[in-house]
């Protein structure tokens, strides 16, 4: 098990982007977003949905200036 990652392991494929930071991750899965700052090796809920999306399509971030 991931640290920080959501037990029993997902029934959807997650989707999975880098930040715009070395070692950033995102991670979305039906259990709502997640971000990691150390590569993966630790994981925290950022973001839940409503309710659980039947399958996740893509990955959009805001970019800043």
């Amino acid at each position: 098990m991931i640290d920080g990652w959501p037990d029993p392991p997902v029934t959807i494929a997650p989707l999975l982007t880098a930040g715009r930071i070395g070692g950033e991750l995102i991670a979305a899965d039906e259990r709502g977003v997640h971000r990691s700052d150390d590569g993966g090796a630790s994981w925290r809920k950022v973001a839940m949905y409503p309710s659980a999306p039947d399958h996740l399509r893509g990955l959009a971030l805001p970019v800043s200036g």
